[in-house]
């Protein structure tokens, strides 16, 4: 009897330890692409163990660190993912983290900046965006909400350039653009501001200069222009007034907004009987009289010289075939701004016929007295040219500018942009001739160093860390002195530093690459010369692109 009960018990105790050791989670090893693998050489392994009749997965770093927990249908690769499930960094931090169904997003769904700063949260209903789903800077303000249906925009969308600058502000109906809409530049100024029905402007519209005032004002119906139509220079002069019936031109006369070549271009246009009759002036003498159709080109045009003496060239395009659409704007997509076809434009592009053969009589190549210098709008009444030290050749209208000697100022020594840059020259023994500037733009503190050695910026920047709300900008001075056209151009050394988290916004647009070059642009080099072109190839390079 006793013989039995300690058979019986060791059996049990047998039976209890198979169990516990079924239960127990089992461990997988995978390389970095996440191969199986064997324990050595291994990236990452998994363990895996029975839960609620589902799989509890948990993978890890090989150091130890997890990787991702979470739930699924299938024990093996390839997961079914069906619950809660995290991912994370190797720092420990969460990279994403959310609810699923057979695969899909079913809750919501949020990712995480490197430090572990929400990034992004939305609202899904079996893999569809079905709520509202929200974008935020690194600060942690909101940098975008828009509102879903089954996947389809529905409501309110707003999104921002900075934390305080909004960029748009636009209404959706199953998924197309309806109701009011505003949009805004970099500046901080109101671009575009009207209304959307199904997807397209509608009413009533409004376009503004970068540096604000209005620029346009037109009235849209069913995708074209119907009503007035006017455009003002930046000073508040109308440059443009037209009137359309349905997308057609019944008069329209504009003038030029900037001098071309020297000269400052016109033109008008009347409806008679179902023909566009329109004429180009130069400085008030005609140039170019032609003709539109139903939108197409039609009959005899003819070219004069630039200053309106003698016929240069005729271009007959009588069943030539060339036509531009009366719908002047085509897109699929909805666009805050409304242009005009070809034939309102003050320019050479009117001649340039790409899909179809007019035939052109170009008389300068027969009369002696003509040359093609005197060509209507290519002829240049006074050419200037402008280079500055350090920015390379300088292209006027097309061509490079010809080089000149260059009292050569630099911006960043100037007493002026010191005191309003807040700069502290020799800021540190260790980097002697190194100035630090600080300037703050919605939450973020911009620091630029500047220095003549090149080498040391370039150490600076390899020993200097931004924090997690700066951005650092290095800039190479140039020696003040006088230029000689002969000698070669120095080139400028510009590069930024970003922390991770500002870095991930802006490759994956949350934060608009141009905010930064505007704060150089219009904030520490404001009033000065300076490439913001070259600043935003460094930004670029800053970003691995």
């Amino acid at each position: 009897m006793p013989l039995t009960r300690t058979r019986s018990l060791l059996f049990s105790l047998w039976l209890s330890a198979c169990i516990f050791a079924t239960a127990q989670a089992q461990k997988t090893y995978f390389d970095k692409d996440w191969k199986e693998t064997q324990k050595a050489g291994a990236a990452y392994y998994r363990t895996t163990k029975p839960h609620d009749g589902l799989f509890e997965v948990k993978d890890f770093y090989i150091g130890g660190k997890p990787q991702f927990t979470g739930i699924s249908k299938s024990k093996t690769d390839p997961l079914v993912l069906h619950g809660k499930c995290t991912w994370y960094a190797e720092n420990g931090h969460k990279t994403q983290e959310g609810t699923f169904s057979d695969n899909l997003p079913h809750g919501l769904l949020t990712t995480y900046y490197p430090d572990g700063a929400k990034k992004s949260e939305a609202a899904y209903t079996l893999g569809k965006t079905d709520g509202v789903s929200r974008e935020f800077f690194p600060s942690g303000k909101m940098q975008s909400e828009a509102h879903y249906k089954n996947g389809t925009p529905d409501g309110r969308y707003v999104k921002y350039f900075t934390e305080s600058q909004k960029k748009e502000e636009v209404y959706f109906t199953d998924g197309l653009v309806n109701g009011a809409y505003e949009f805004y530049n970099s500046n901080g100024q109101l671009f575009n501001k009207g209304n959307a029905l199904n997807g397209a402007q509608e009413g009533t519209c409004y376009d503004y200069y970068y540096e604000g005032g209005l620029r346009k004002i037109y009235t849209v119906h069913d995708r074209l222009l119907d009503g007035f139509f006017y455009e003002f220079t930046p000073s508040g002069d109308t440059a443009a007034v037209g009137f359309f019936e349905q997308g057609k031109p019944v008069r329209f006369r504009a003038q030029s907004l900037r001098i071309t070549n020297g000269s400052r271009f016109s033109t008008e246009m009347e409806l008679r009987d179902g023909t566009e009759h329109w004429k180009i002036f130069r400085d008030g003498r005609t140039v170019m009289q032609h003709q539109y159709r139903e939108g197409n080109k039609t009959g005899l045009w003819t070219l004069y010289t630039y200053d309106g003496a003698k016929l240069f060239e005729t271009i007959d395009y009588t069943g030539a075939g060339c036509s531009e659409k009366y719908l002047q704007q085509t897109r699929e997509k909805f666009d805050p701004f409304f242009f005009l076809g070809d034939r309102f434009c003050l320019d050479a592009d009117l001649i340039k016929d790409k899909k179809c053969s007019p035939v052109i009589n170009r008389l300068y190549e027969k009369d002696a007295t003509l040359s093609p210098d005197d060509h209507p709008f290519y002829h240049h009444k006074k050419e200037t040219a402008d280079m500055e030290a350090g920015e390379g050749d300088r292209k006027v209208k097309g061509r490079v500018a010809p080089a000149r000697d260059i009292d050569y100022k630099e911006p960043a020594l100037q007493p002026v942009f010191l005191n309003q840059n807040n700069c502290i020259e020799n800021f540190d023994k260790k980097y002697p001739g190194v100035t630090r500037c600080r300037r703050e733009s919605d939450g973020t503190t911009y620091v630029l160093y500047t220095s003549a050695d090149r080498n040391l910026l370039l150490k600076l920047k390899a020993t200097l860390k931004p924090g997690p709300a700066e951005i650092f900008f290095f800039y190479q001075r140039f020696e003040q002195r006088k230029y000689t056209a002969e000698e070669p151009r120095p080139v400028r050394y510009m590069a930024f530093s970003l922390p991770v988290n500002i870095a991930e916004a802006f490759r994956e647009k949350i934060m608009d690459d141009i905010i930064p070059v505007s704060v150089l642009e219009h904030g520490f080099f404001k009033g000065y010369a300076f490439s913001g072109m070259a600043a935003a190839k460094a930004l670029n390079e800053a970003l691995g692109k």
